[in-house]
């Protein structure tokens, strides 16, 4: 192989790679990342008295905004929980978020035990929090330790 037959193929072989980088970026560009995080907590409002909660904290992580619609807790039966309104007000659904927004929503517990302790959900564990984007497009997270061990009642 000559010095120029060389070059060639390292210059088809450079042109190559960053075609093919050049278009994963564009596929990832387009893709919505959304972060969800759950945690459990209690809330003091000013009326008196503590509220057992639980939070879903969903963050924007991509440039490109996204409209939340729904948001809940998924059980082992393949059903789901969510509520339109807790005691903490009614859910501001939907939100559209840009990058790097962030938006809380609660859920209050005893109701959450209340639907636990139902017929039709007997037996069943509480699985995952999810947000869903307007889109269809479910993002979840892990329960922390106490949700997942929560019994009815």
């Amino acid at each position: 192989m000559s010095g120029s037959e060389i070059a060639t193929l390292i210059v088809a072989a450079y042109g190559a790679t960053l075609s093919t980088l050049l278009g994963l970026r564009d596929i990832l560009r387009g893709t919505r990342r959304i972060g969800v995080h759950c945690s459990m907590g209690l809330s003091a409002p000013p009326q008196g008295g503590l509220l057992d909660l639980v939070a879903i904290q969903s963050v924007n992580k991509h440039p490109r905004p996204v409209t939340i619609v729904a948001a809940g807790i998924q059980m082992s039966n393949r059903r789901f929980f969510t509520q339109a309104a807790s005691s903490m007000g009614r859910m501001p659904l939907p939100i559209k978020l840009e990058f790097g927004e962030a938006v809380n929503l609660y859920f209050d517990l005893p109701e959450l035990r209340r639907v636990m302790a139902e017929k039709v959900n007997a037996g069943a564990k509480l699985i995952s929090a999810f947000v869903r984007d307007a889109e269809g497009k479910e993002y979840t997270c892990r329960l922390p330790k106490q949700l997942r061990q929560l019994r009815p009642g």
